[in-house]
């Protein structure tokens, strides 16, 4: 109930194409979380909403104000280390007056092997094409951290996490939310790694938020919440 509200779905229906993925209110002004990979391909930001569900509806419309260089790719993947992007609310739909939403807060804290964590998604895989058309429910699970990963064995720092195969592991999920116990947003589902007969059978990565933080102080010299205030 807590988190419902803002953990919203991305909606793109560019003529026969449709991009659908995840966004997290990580801020009140407005400001989402999502992963770059969801929101690289949109040609035109007009034709896309940001849905919710119970009920069905579409929120707001928005922009893509920062996504990082995606000139690097995790090793034996397609899918680039930088894979997260932040969007910001130009246009409440359901609500037009509004100026401040309600969000989840992001923390650095670093999981641990076996720890479980919440995953909040606007899964599509196993849905069919006129229910996701309608509003795609949003799936609430949790899941085990395998192992947090690095990047780079020579800097010596935490940046994924490995994630045991859950109903999470699916299409649409890109840009899911990990929240841990404290209620606090701790990484972003970013890619399933192994196909399998089930999504037990598939492994997932997870960006680190303290890694997304890590970044933003490297490219623009600002950490995350001084990225937020100065966008608000």
């Amino acid at each position: 109930k807590e988190f419902r509200p803002a953990v919203l779905n991305i909606w793109c229906a560019e003529g026969n194409s449709i991009t659908s993925g995840t966004a997290t209110i990580i801020d009140p002004s407005g400001i989402l979380l999502t992963n770059a990979h969801v929101v690289r391909d949109i040609k035109n930001i007009n034709d896309c909403v940001l849905r919710s569900w119970n009920p069905a509806e579409n929120v707001a419309r928005f922009k893509i104000i920062y996504t990082p260089p995606q000139n690097t790719l995790i090793k034996d993947t397609e899918f680039t280390r930088n894979d997260f992007a932040f969007l910001k609310i130009t246009e409440g739909l359901s609500e037009k007056d509004r100026t401040v939403w309600p969000y989840a807060p992001v923390a650095f804290d670093i999981p641990q092997k076996g720890e479980r964590l919440f995953v909040f998604g606007y899964s599509t895989e196993f849905v069919g094409y006129v229910i996701a058309v309608k509003g795609i429910p949003l799936l609430f699970s949790d899941l085990i951290v395998e192992s947090p990963l690095t990047f780079d064995e020579q800097e010596n720092t935490l940046d994924v996490l490995l994630l045991r195969g859950d109903i999470s592991a699916q299409g649409g999920s890109s840009g899911a939310p990990l929240v841990n116990s404290d209620k606090n947003v701790v990484a972003l589902f970013s890619l399933v790694t192994k196909e399998g007969e089930t999504t037990s059978d598939r492994t997932g990565i997870a960006i680190l938020a303290s890694y997304i933080n890590r970044i933003l102080q490297k490219d623009l010299g600002q950490t995350l919440p001084q990225f937020l205030n100065v966008n608000k």
